[in-house]
């Protein structure tokens, strides 16, 4: 009961704290997840949009979603089920603790650690897999520790269904279940899973790896990967605790920090949000750590945690980058109104066609559901190549298409800090 009244308690604290970004239109990698929701739902239910290629990631997030569109097709419906996944968090961490040896106080200084990370907070309502990977991986750790085999294996074939990160878990579990029994045929369930996923995506799709993942995960990301596991958005203000926890070698605090390390070892990516699967690990370890002071210094250091984590919800990522760090807190907010201002005052100007690429392209082409236009533009994806007809080109600092042959007259540029968007019209061949 009491883990029931911590997720609804919480579930409706993050739908009130994030109201005011439930109609927000999709940001970035968003987008595929709402057309991939859409399309399951329209399909109802079907396994065709893989067979067409329309769908790519692994299918459990896409079905939730599509679920949810049955009871409303609303982009706010998306984020507050996004929003009640997340809440699933806040009892997880407490357990997770108590399995560490933690006591009641180091059990509520947990998810406060939690609630006070701006990437818990940013990632809370937006719809991507990586919070639904999250849960699932937090919650098979917990049956691991706690000894619930079956539990396990059911939660981490959930997190292979919900994004291929979710390996890691049970490979590490793989580990210790050798050394716990030698017996980690628990853990080998969802590595097969995985691996009958990626062989039917080959048949289905004609490929076992879309192509931008080939991009994006790689030691080449390493440290990126590094420093979002342990350093960026207040973790550093975690990492002492945890190794303060690690000074009594129980074998479940020594195999959570292993799990910790292990993931952009094993999965490297570029993204802040690749990492959120181990901010939960790393808060239960720390609240542990902090268990060992005196309460007022406990409190105290828990009080600059949460005044950190809201004093950096809008500040810059430490990347030079095109907007895609930016979901590490709510800055990613202020791109975003910017691009549907931009998309606006553009389809003010009717244009016949208009030429750009990813990210804004799909606002450029947003349903009239989203709210930003009445009816899509037309629009011509110009990552490549930039064809004649297209009377319009939008190229901004999150992305730049091809030029096209032609004559390219500026005629706005509206900015926001380190970002513009550019519209310009295009005079082709004369015409």
């Amino acid at each position: 009961m009491k883990s029931l009244a911590l997720f609804v308690g919480a579930a409706l604290a993050l739908i009130a704290g994030k109201w005011f970004a439930m109609h927000d239109v999709p940001f970035w990698d968003e987008a595929f997840y709402v057309r991939a929701a859409r399309a399951v739902h329209a399909t109802h239910f079907s396994l065709h949009v893989y067979v067409s290629g329309t769908v790519v990631r692994p299918p459990l997030v896409a079905f939730y979603l599509a679920l949810v569109q049955q009871v409303s097709g609303s982009l706010a419906a998306l984020r507050i089920a996004m929003c009640v996944l997340a809440a699933g968090l806040v009892p997880c961490v407490p357990r997770l603790v108590a399995a560490l040896g933690g006591t009641l106080r180091a059990r509520i200084l947990a998810p406060l650690l939690l609630l006070a990370a701006p990437l818990y907070v940013a990632q809370s309502s937006l719809v991507l897999s990586d919070m639904a990977v999250t849960v699932a991986i937090a919650w098979a750790w917990l049956a691991l520790l706690e000894r619930r085999t079956v539990t396990f294996t059911l939660c981490a074939c959930a997190a292979v269904l919900c994004k291929e990160s979710g390996y890691v878990v049970a490979l590490v579990a793989a580990a210790v279940l050798w050394r716990r029994d030698r017996r980690p045929f628990a853990a080998i369930a969802p590595l097969l899973l995985l691996g009958a996923w990626v062989v039917a995506r080959k048949l289905c799709a004609g490929t076992a790896t879309p192509g931008i993942d080939r991009h994006s995960i790689g030691y080449n990301h390493l440290d990126a990967a590094l420093i979002h596991d342990l350093w960026e958005g207040g973790r550093f203000l975690l990492l002492p605790w945890a190794l303060v926890a690690l000074r009594r070698r129980e074998p479940e605090r020594v195999w959570t920090a292993v799990l910790v390390i292990a993931f952009p070892l094993l999965f490297p990516a570029p993204l802040p949000r690749y990492m959120l699967p181990t901010l939960p690990l790393l808060c239960a370890l720390a609240a542990v750590g902090l268990d060992t002071q005196p309460a007022p210094r406990a409190w105290a250091y828990a009080a600059v945690a949460l005044v950190f984590g809201a004093t950096t919800l809008r500040t810059p990522s430490w990347h030079t980058n095109g907007g895609h760090h930016l979901d590490c807190n709510l800055r990613y907010r202020r791109l975003l109104a910017l691009q549907v201002e931009a998309t606006r005052r553009l389809a003010a100007e009717h244009p016949r066609a208009v030429l750009s690429t990813f990210p804004i392209i799909d606002l450029l082409g947003a349903a009239p559901a989203d709210g930003v236009l009445a009816a899509p533009l037309s629009v011509v994806n110009a990552e490549r190549s930039a064809p004649c007809g297209p009377d319009w080109l939008v190229s901004s600092s999150t992305e730049t298409p091809a030029a096209p042959s032609g004559v390219v007259a500026p005629w706005l540029r509206l900015t926001d800090e380190d970002f513009f968007v550019q519209l310009s019209r295009v005079s082709c061949d004369g015409r």
